[in-house]
């Protein structure tokens, strides 16, 4: 998920023809770009957020309505959080959990900015890194009190999280930095290693 699992709810929202229309790009050019993968709208829930899931073997991202129809959400932060959410299928190094096959928070963001941008833009689309960051940023301002946008953890460490990946210098991933958050606020091991992920 883009924000953990926070999924606070908006009610602000576009759904004009022009945003659908939108919307079926960007999913239609990135189940060509990532054949095998499925990319859905769910337009019935409001919440803020997206999410990356498989069942029966097919991997699928899903927009949720409150995120996908946000009129602060232009066609970068679209862009971004499809990307960030195949990501989590598609990127190596660390997982979510010792047992999930999903890449983790930090590891979907960096394969957005180094390996999809670059996949999406030979089917045609280009991603502003910082126009998207920037859309999602006003986006969850808009909310209000709903995202502490100076949290501790990479989720929710909007500034932190905006800084690395606006940064020319992406270091590679060796441990998830939301998980060392977690292990830390429970005095235990230090994240999950590359090594430790399968």
């Amino acid at each position: 998920m883009l924000f953990g699992s926070l999924s606070p709810v908006t009610t602000e929202q576009d759904r004009s023809s022009e945003r659908r229309a939108l919307l079926n790009r960007l999913s239609d050019v990135s189940r060509k770009a990532f054949p095998g993968l499925e990319v859905l709208i769910y337009e019935a829930s409001p919440s803020f957020n997206a999410q990356a899931f498989s069942v029966r073997g097919q991997q699928i991202v899903t927009l949720f309505g409150g995120l996908a129809f946000n009129r602060r959400m232009g066609k970068d932060g679209l862009l971004f959080t499809i990307l960030h959410e195949i990501g989590h299928h598609l990127a190596p190094g660390p997982r979510i959990t010792r047992t999930n096959t999903l890449s983790c928070d930090c590891a979907a963001d960096r394969w957005a900015i180094v390996e999809g941008q670059g996949l999406i833009l030979s089917h045609g689309l280009t991603l502003d890194i910082k126009s998207a960051l920037s859309e999602i940023e006003a986006a969850m301002s808009e909310l209000g009190g709903a995202f502490d946008l100076t949290a501790g953890c990479w989720c929710f460490d909007w500034v932190r999280r905006k800084i690395t990946l606006t940064s020319p210098f992406l270091d590679p991933l060796t441990q998830c930095e939301y998980r060392v958050c977690l292990d830390n606020a429970k005095g235990g091991k230090n994240g999950i290693s590359d090594s430790e992920r399968r």
